[in-house]
């Protein structure tokens, strides 16, 4: 982010904790080969690669970005060779060789942003509007007005956005809900529920707009913004997003959530 930006620097604590993490992980891994073997740390690492798998799986299947299809492959395979334990030199070839591949696809798609929740750009795009911080937050939904679209554009929309990592997409019976949240984990695993505790936005079926900015995204900022601004401001955002992916416009979309800022304000 730039000077400007209206957010607080991101949080290190789950970099410090993902750090912590890795060597306690890594002085278990040590330990358990000392007294048990190398064949032993080899199954447990199996293991935590097939869990890794299988959470992958349900976060692809809910986004369909290509990023997390390959880190389900690269978890499978990384957890069928420690698994299995094939010395076989053949195989052992081929296993080298697509690790090699799906390891610099990984690397392409983490270092491009392919693979970066842009939770953060959109909260920034929607406070850049609001000037004010006369009123700061209160946990009511915000009535956002109407739009026009039909299920079909909405549907594709959210999609859409899902697929390029900018919200998570709850399909419901009357209306889509879209996540904006680094706290919308739970809904990758119970996706009929919303957590009252993410931001989200919904449309309705019938052209409703409602907007939920929750205190965690909202303590993100560094002044305390005019509550209703920044919603209605939220709102517009996505508004305009819907319009760009009904004209068929997505290269716009995603140069303004890349980083570029081309949005009438």
């Amino acid at each position: 982010m730039n000077n400007s930006s209206k957010l607080k620097p991101q949080d290190s604590k789950p970099l410090i904790v993902g750090i912590i993490s890795g060597m306690i992980f890594t002085a278990l891994s040590i330990y358990i080969w000392v007294q048990f073997g190398e064949n032993t740390v080899d199954k447990l690492a199996g293991v935590v690669f097939s869990v890794g798998t299988l959470i992958h799986i349900v976060v692809w299947y809910r986004t369909k970005n290509v990023g997390y299809f390959v880190y389900v492959l690269l978890d499978f395979i990384m957890s069928i060779r420690l698994l299995a334990g094939f010395t076989n030199p053949p195989l052992v070839g081929v296993y080298r060789v697509i690790l090699i591949i799906l390891m610099m696809l990984y690397f392409y798609f983490l270092f491009t942003g392919k693979m970066k929740w842009k939770y953060r750009r959109i909260l920034e795009l929607a406070a850049k509007p609001v000037k004010s911080t006369e009123d700061g937050f209160t946990p009511r939904p915000f009535p956002a007005g109407e739009a026009e679209y039909s299920r079909e554009e909405l549907t594709g929309f959210a999609k859409f956005l899902a697929k390029n990592l900018v919200t998570l997409a709850n399909f419901q019976e009357d209306r889509v809900i879209l996540s904006v949240s680094n706290q919308a984990l739970s809904e990758f695993f119970l996706p009929q529920k919303t957590n009252p505790e993410t931001t989200h936005i919904v449309f309705g079926y019938n052209g409703e707009v409602s907007v939920k900015i929750a205190k965690a995204e909202y303590e993100l900022f560094k002044e305390e913004l005019t509550f209703d601004e920044l919603c209605a401001s939220f709102a517009d955002l996505f508004k305009t997003l819907l319009e760009l992916y009904k004209k068929g416009e997505k290269s716009k979309i995603l140069g303004l959530i890349g980083g570029k800022d081309d949005r009438k304000t």
